[in-house]
């Protein structure tokens, strides 16, 4: 099993050594610099084109995407230690059993396989083009995080494809990585690599946090000059595997795109091109299904189709781990494997007992169109261009598009890998609601509940393109991680299956935020331009402050202690927090009051309590409800004050002013200096959500995800004008004069303007070029 498994690997890698090309060796590569770093990457075939990039990441990012790349070889254990903090929740031992088992010889040969020449060129060059910098500039290009660090090398094709399937997978299979590898027949004993790992059902609303977004397309009918405009605002970390990098991506005669990609992709992921502005934002289908199974008593690792016993496959890996000693040992992993998927176990949940076990079935680990979907976005002229691509290819694994092009046309599309699970099988083969836990559990005892192949889909088992939500308009469509249901208030999207899309929900209140916008302008206000998206965006107003802080204000003392009494600590610190309330603008600035923190808090309580709106949602009113705090009642109102006197303590205990400003507290820590970043939570409404660690010792709260590459895109006559941000700046290295340059913009609410055109890259004052020969 072993020598075959080293044949396979040296059969592909054999094949990546051979990919044909266009290119030759004497194809030449300019990556061109402008402002803040930005780099403008020319090449004249797709091979070059990834080289480039490859090249420009390493540059700017060579730590980052060395730590990624250990982490989807499964190496973390072998050269940190099996106990260290990976991504995702997992400790390195893990991460490691989990990516090794999911990027095994086979899944990456089919995957490879899958890609189409131009598609192979380009993570080929990539990984050339990293490679290169590491090999040549060494310690020059890297940080100190990993400057000599064994674990940073050369990488193939290989390492790309094992990026790409990891971000496949982040809406389903990661999610449950640690119950996949917690699932062990009730005999066994407990694995290694997950001793005292209780795994749990995910946690979507984090996930939801980490990596939400809105978008909002305006078209012909709304905007300034009639044509098309787009405002793109994913929120996602500020570092690590999602932490988007900007660049300009150009093949004469074939390819002319900009924008922003995750690590490790060679294409742009939310951008524009001459004549079409996209983004995209984390939509609420699932993307997977779970299967119970009824297991054969005769043999827990059996379980009954049709009444006949099937045999689970199990996938041992071995993970090195570097122990304390400095000595390394392997330690081994089973996964289990049933027709459906891996089996996963989950406590008090989704046990594997003497009865039954559970499988997760994930369409996107069998997706293997992402890269050459994006590559179709890229070159789309027009909103129908787009549609009929993302209809055809199905390559989006997990995320809305929305779109505005030259002409003036809008569009949203729901557009993804998702099961076809339609209220027909949810009714016949559904052993749950498919409802507030996010899943939908499925009969595995019957093969009729399998997921089927449909008509026009690249793949079995998903909807056809045409069957999911898309909405194609003149006026605006938008998205703030709510369902399809109200991406334009004039059209609801309703009736399609719950795995997809449900109507009828609570609206978030950055979508409500937005929608509220939307739909009351009138007069001169009525036309939108660039500036307005701007200003909607760094205004940092919190939507749900009104009437919500004024409800809280009826909590707060109005007469003064007049028989000479001082006021007790509480009086004293209920009075501070209401103090603060009143002087609050209800926003989110930099320059904001700590008002922010008190109504935060009190919100985050009262959603803990039953009925704590004051006007509960009204389906009827979906923008306008729900609102207010119930403050009327004693016991909410109880839990209110508590909260208020509890910040005000915290506060003071960390030495906090009370006169402070919310840039003084919420910000990022870059080589010893401090710098102040605008927005909030998006639970409440603030559309520059930005999600910040509790307060340190230092009072301080370090922000780890939200706004992350911005963009604003209008449209006139001589193309694209694009003003843009990058909210934690282009390089993760501390020692690059591009690693905090924009996140002084962003404090300020500056933007940049960026150029696109030949003349206006030419005309740039930082330009700087490198012109690069592939080998």
């Amino acid at each position: 099993m072993k020598a075959a498994t080293s044949s396979r690997l040296t059969a592909l890698l054999l094949a990546l050594a051979t990919v044909t090309t266009a290119s030759s060796a004497s194809e030449r590569v300019e990556i061109r610099r402008t402002a803040f770093g930005i780099p403008h990457i020319k090449a004249s075939t797709e091979q070059g084109l990834g080289y480039g990039v490859g090249y420009a990441y390493a540059q700017d990012n060579g730590c980052l995407l060395a730590n990624e790349i250990m982490t989807v070889r499964g190496l973390r254990s072998r050269y940190l230690g099996g106990e260290g903090a990976a991504a995702d929740g997992m400790r390195n031992l893990e991460s490691d059993a989990f990516y090794r088992w999911f990027n095994q010889d086979a899944a990456l040969q089919s995957f490879w396989n899958a890609q189409p020449p131009a598609m192979q060129a380009l993570l080929k060059g990539y990984a050339a083009g990293y490679s290169r910098v590491i090999e040549e500039q060494g310690g020059a290009a890297l940080d100190a995080s990993c400057k000599g660090q064994a674990w940073v090398n050369k990488i193939d094709a290989l390492d790309m494809a094992r990026l790409v399937r990891r971000l496949m997978i982040r809406a389903g299979t990661t999610q449950f990585a640690r119950a996949i590898l917690g699932a062990r027949p009730p005999t066994a004993p407990t694995a290694p690599a997950v001793q005292g790992a209780a795994a749990s059902l995910p946690d979507w609303d984090a996930f939801s946090s980490h990596t939400g977004s809105n978008a909002i397309a305006i078209g012909s009918d709304l905007s300034v000059n009639g044509k098309g405009l787009l405002l793109g605002n994913p929120h996602f970390p500020w570092d690590g595997a999602l932490r988007f990098y900007q660049m300009h991506l150009s093949i004469p005669g074939k390819l002319d795109v900009m924008g922003a990609a995750l690590p490790g992709m060679p294409l742009v992921n939310i951008g524009y091109n001459r004549s079409l502005a996209w983004s995209h934002t984390v939509d609420t289908s699932r993307h997977f299904v779970v299967y119970r199974l009824p297991l054969d008593p005769a043999d827990p690792t059996r379980y009954l189709v049709d009444g006949k016993s099937q045999a689970m496959s199990k996938t041992s890996v071995a993970v090195e781990v570097l122990g304390k000693d400095g000595q390394l040992s392997t330690q081994k992993h089973d996964v289990y494997m049933s027709a459906y998927g891996p089996i996963l176990a989950i406590p008090g949940k989704m046990a594997w007992d003497s009865r039954a076990a559970f499988a997760i079935h994930d369409v996107n680990a069998a997706n293997t169109r992402a890269l050459q979907q994006w590559y179709e976005i890229a070159g789309a002229t027009s909103v129908p261009r787009l549609r009929e691509s993302l209809q055809r290819t199905l390559g989006i694994p997990w995320v809305n598009t929305l779109a505005a092009d030259a002409n003036g046309r809008v569009l949203f599309a729901n557009v993804s890998a998702v099961p076809q699970v339609d209220a027909a099988k949810l009714k016949d083969c559904g052993l749950n609601s498919g409802g507030a836990d996010g899943l939908v559990i499925l009969d595995g005892a019957r093969s009729q509940c399998a997921l089927q192949s449909a008509a026009n889909t690249p793949q079995p088992g998903i909807f056809a393109g045409k069957q999911m939500p898309q909405l194609e308009r003149r006026d605006y469509v938008h998205n703030s991680n709510d369902s399809a249901w109200l991406s334009n208030a004039e059209q609801p999207q309703t009736g399609f299956p719950a795995i997809v899309s449900r109507d009828g929900l609570t609206v978030s209140g950055r979508g409500r935020l937005a929608l509220d916008w939307l739909t009351h302008r009138v007069g001169a206000d009525a036309r939108i331009g660039p500036q307005d998206l701007q200003a909607l965006l760094t205004r940092n107003a919190v939507y749900l402050a009104t009437p919500g802080v004024d409800d809280l204000l009826r909590l707060c003392p109005t007469i003064k202690n007049d028989d000479g009494a001082a006021a007790t600590p509480d009086q004293a610190a209920l009075t501070q927090a209401c103090s603060a309330l009143r002087q609050w603008d209800r926003r989110t600035d930099t320059d904001s009051g700590l008002g922010y923190l008190y109504f935060a808090a009190a919100m985050e309580q009262a959603a803990k309590l039953p009925d704590s709106w004051a006007v509960p949602f009204d389906l009827r009113h979906p923008v306008a409800t729900p609102r207010g705090l119930r403050t009327s009642d004693p016991q909410l109102a109880g839990k209110m004050k508590e909260t208020l006197i509890s910040v005000a303590r915290q506060l003071n205990a960390a030495g906090i002013a009370p006169d402070a400003r919310w840039g003084s507290i919420q910000g990022s820590s870059r080589n010893g200096v401090f710098y102040p970043v605008p927005g909030g939570s998006g639970p409440l409404g603030v559309y520059n959500a930005i999600e910040s660690r509790p307060l340190n010792s230092s009072g301080k709260r370090e922000v780890i995800s939200g706004s992350s590459y911005i963009q604003v895109v209008s449209f006139d006559v001589k193309g694209p004008h694009a003003s843009t941000l990058m909210t934690f700046s282009e390089s993760s290295n501390p020692g690059s004069a591009h690693h905090t340059d924009q996140t002084q913009l962003f404090g300020r609410k500056q933007w940049v303007s960026v150029p696109f055109s030949e003349a206006q890259i030419a005309a740039d004052k930082e330009l700087r070029t490198t012109v690069l020969e592939l080998p």
